[in-house]
């Protein structure tokens, strides 16, 4: 799936499928791979992943970004609110604060953001934030305060996690979600540019 090649990450979690029709992990990782291919099947992927017993928050998120590209906000909302729920992983909270933004709810988004920012140390000692999702939040709580350093932080923590043009595909929908939500879209190229 990061590589570009869809179709052979379909083939292969569709043989998983096929010998654990419930697996979550083949269930969101089938659904990553549809994602710029069919979001409609994607999100019915990601949708099975999020019913089965091992549903967790890295499927309910998942479920959500799949909502917030398809523009059903409410939805990614309560999807994302559930994960909570589920496991508090600051990559939930940075979710919502784009959504909350979008919503015009920009102090809930600042909160949410903060949240994110804040839960990072402990999630770093426990090892349960990769270094990418670090580099999005920081930058995301840089941009949501409107912090003149933000491209320069982007070069520093997130282009050095950026191996695969699927991840930089990733890391535009956040941003190009986000910069909107905060009527600065004339802001995205020039951070792109320096993270991707």
């Amino acid at each position: 799936t990061e590589l570009g090649d869809s179709q052979a990450a379909i083939d292969f979690f569709q043989k998983m499928l096929n010998q654990e029709q419930n697996n979550a992990d083949a269930l969101r990782g089938i659904a990553s791979a549809y994602r710029y291919i069919d979001l409609d099947k994607s999100i019915e992927f990601a949708q099975r992943a999020t019913e089965t017993e091992k549903v967790d928050s890295k499927a309910l998120d998942y479920l959500g970004i799949l909502y917030r590209d398809k523009m059903r906000i409410e939805e990614a909302i309560q999807v994302h609110e559930r994960a909570l729920f589920a496991g508090q992983h600051p990559e939930t909270n940075f979710l919502l604060s784009l959504l909350y933004a979008h919503n015009g709810d920009i102090e809930g988004a600042k909160c949410m953001m903060h949240a994110a920012y804040r839960s990072l140390p402990k999630a770093r000692a426990e090892d349960r934030v990769p270094a990418l999702w670090d580099g999005l939040i920081q930058c995301g709580k840089a941009i949501i305060e409107n912090s003149a350093d933000v491209s320069s932080l982007g070069k520093v923590k997130i282009l050095p996690c950026v191996f695969t043009k699927r991840a930089a595909l990733s890391i535009k929908s956040h941003f190009s979600f986000l910069f909107a939500a905060l009527g600065r879209s004339n802001e995205l190229n020039v951070f792109m540019a320096s993270v991707v």
